[in-house]
């Protein structure tokens, strides 16, 4: 009967918060889109096992996604309906659907795309325009050049907003990982991956403070995961996900918000009455018994 009482309270906490699960944490994770396939996949920080979520109803080619608190967006999205040339579109996960957002200022590379939580802002780089560093504001549309060039492709790119730095790869010899400065654009190497992939993706989880990067090493049918040492660029192999040139990936569940002290105060007091008047309807239910 306790168990019973626990679910109900436990119940009520849910449905007057609207958190996923107690504490107001959402379910956190990686998702990924595949050029290979247009279709969206979540992936096992574990073992790098890609699970299929939904196919685009738009075409994906050497991409990149974020996402700003709990909406996806997509860059390089081409066939987007309604809409000709590539596109930054948010993403419904659910459907495959996309709704058009930009046309990236007539761009059709913007391989990376990354996301700062506090303005709001999407961030990439444009292989067409000399490689500059480029926000984006979503809700408006307006694109704002950032210095005069990166010198590197960034076809994978995160914000860390915890750190405030902008990760991003580049693909020479060897694919580098580097730091972009988002009030000048210059990009600052911080070393090799030891890999080469002309089609990469990175994620961030800000609680563990872990840099993902999914990368088709040359020769290899799907894109591996791997877990990439912020200091020294290195790689260390994950696994498998199973999927060819799974290239778009981003990180979900850390800035889905969390309710006010002053609500939870009074949140818990009036579940605490709930509750207790839950209690007295059961000990009531069971003396007529």
């Amino acid at each position: 009967m306790r168990s019973r009482f626990r679910a109900r309270v436990c119940a009520l906490v849910l449905a007057a918060t609207g958190c996923v699960a107690l504490g107001g944490e959402a379910e956190a994770g990686l998702v990924g889109l595949s050029t290979e396939t247009s279709s969206y996949y979540s992936v096992d920080p574990l073992t790098g096992t890609a699970t299929f979520i939904s196919a685009s109803d738009a075409s994906a080619s050497l991409v990149g996604l974020s996402f700003i608190s709990d909406t996806l967006f997509a860059s390089d999205i081409f066939n987007v309906p309604g809409h000709d040339g590539a596109a930054v579109v948010q993403v419904n996960l659910a459907t495959g659907g996309s709704s058009f957002v930009s046309d990236q200022g007539g761009s059709v590379n913007w391989h990376g795309l990354a996301s700062n939580q506090v303005t709001g802002l999407l961030y990439s780089i444009d292989f067409d325009d000399d490689f500059i560093l480029k926000s984006l504001d979503p809700t408006t549309g307006t694109i704002t050049p950032i210095g005069t060039g990166t010198g590197i492709i960034g076809a994978g790119m995160e914000y860390a907003d915890s750190t405030a730095t902008l990760y991003a790869t580049g693909n020479d010899t060897t694919t580098d990982l580097y730091t972009v400065d988002v009030a000048t654009g210059t990009a600052s190497l911080i070393g090799s991956t030891g890999l080469f992939s002309n089609a990469t993706g990175l994620a961030f989880d800000e609680t563990s403070g872990t840099l993902y990067m999914t990368a088709r090493p040359e020769g290899e049918e799907a894109s591996n995961l791997y877990q990439l040492n912020t200091a020294t660029g290195a790689a260390t192999l994950i696994g498998s996900t199973g999927v060819a040139e799974l290239d778009g990936l981003a990180w979900t569940g850390d800035a889905t918000a969390v309710p006010e002290p002053s609500t939870l105060v009074l949140l818990g007091a009036g579940l605490i009455g709930v509750g207790m008047n839950i209690r007295r309807r059961i000990g009531a239910s069971k003396s007529r018994r």
